[in-house]
């Protein structure tokens, strides 16, 4: 058999395996899926393509009244106490460089102390554990040299599923963590940006994009609440970015991108930050480094958290925390947090 023909007879059986939820969207990834030829990360190699390699992964372990009314006070204290107990905080954050933010990240860490913290393009061949270790986190990490590269921090301990999106065994990039922690299922993603469009990099993103719906798909089939979290690389609508004429024709804002983005909330997950402020605009999570774009906040928001039903329940808080872009050299992106009950 050619060898473009056993990889689409792989894909039709990844496909096939992996067949559940009906629905345009989840049939049309799975048909995307079948038709596209393996081309590998960006196709044929060009002279900007990251080098090739499998990224690897680690995982580092941390660390009586008298009254009626006194009593109603005492046991109205203890269901306070245990409702800010069971509270879970959730952050993620494109770091842009590990070891140049690394004082970043540990201040806002040691200010916020977020349970679970998913980190991105970490851009390091050996992720820093030792220090993380040292403020009571347990650590994941899939690193890659140079490029790319996701981490999850946690204060409990974390069980390692997978450190590849399947579909695709040529692709090496560290762009995809899957853990369990606590009974959730925290999915980590850096998608590919996919610029320029018209290219294998443009290609190769929507390739990720349907593999990313076929397994969100089998996500919901299990009994086990899920939370996918990161840089999606996707401006959702046009009130998720400053001035959308500037983004007609970059790979975050085309209408191949945003379809597929789409699909993830027709399949059945929640977009958390818009489902909690509809209609709201000037909320971005990137700022370019060049034209002030900060200080005139001409941003997109293109770090998300996407909710499985069982999460989206849970749900209490999201926001976007625009301090640490504020500080000197720091990342063009900034951290955005959802609390769950």
């Amino acid at each position: 058999m050619h060898a473009a023909s056993r990889h689409r007879a792989r894909r039709d059986a990844f496909a096939r395996s992996l067949a559940g939820p009906a629905g345009p969207a989840y049939s049309n990834a799975c048909a995307r899926l079948s038709r596209r030829p393996r081309c590998g990360p960006f196709g044929r190699r060009s002279s900007q393509s990251p080098p090739p390699g499998r990224g690897k992964a680690a995982i580092i372990e941390g660390a009586q009244g008298g009254s009626c009314a006194g009593k109603l006070r005492q046991i109205e204290g203890r269901s306070q106490a245990e409702s800010e107990e069971s509270k879970i905080v959730i952050a993620s954050w494109n770091v842009n460089s590990i070891r140049a933010r690394i004082d970043h990240v540990t201040t806002w860490l040691q200010a916020h102390t977020p349970d679970i913290l998913l980190l991105q393009e970490l851009k390091t061949p050996e992720f820093p554990d030792a220090i993380f270790k040292d403020l009571g986190y347990h650590v994941a990490a899939v690193t890659q040299k140079a490029y790319n590269g996701v981490a999850i921090l946690s204060r409990t301990p974390i069980e390692v599923v997978s450190t590849t999106l399947a579909g695709d065994e040529a692709d090496s990039h560290a762009r995809f963590l899957e853990v369990l922690i606590d009974g959730m299922r925290i999915v980590n993603i850096y998608l590919p940006n996919g610029n320029p469009i018209g290219t294998e990099k443009f290609d190769y993103k929507l390739a990720w994009m349907d593999r990313l719906t076929v397994q969100m798909a089998a996500w919901l089939r299990s009994d086990i609440p899920t939370i996918i979290g990161g840089d999606f690389n996707v401006i959702p609508e046009e009130i998720d970015c400053h001035k959308p004429a500037s983004w007609m024709k970059d790979a975050l804002f085309q209408p191949e991108t945003r379809s597929r983005y789409r699909d993830y909330l027709e399949i059945g997950y929640t977009d958390a930050f818009r489902t909690l402020h509809p209609g709201e605009p000037g909320q971005f999570t990137f700022w370019d480094y060049f034209r002030d774009a900060f200080a005139h906040n001409r941003g997109i928001r293109i770090d998300h958290f996407l909710l499985s039903p069982a999460v989206a329940e849970r749900l209490k808080s999201c926001t976007i925390d625009k301090a640490p872009r504020a500080q000197a050299k720091p990342s063009d992106h900034t951290p955005i947090l959802i609390e769950l009950s």
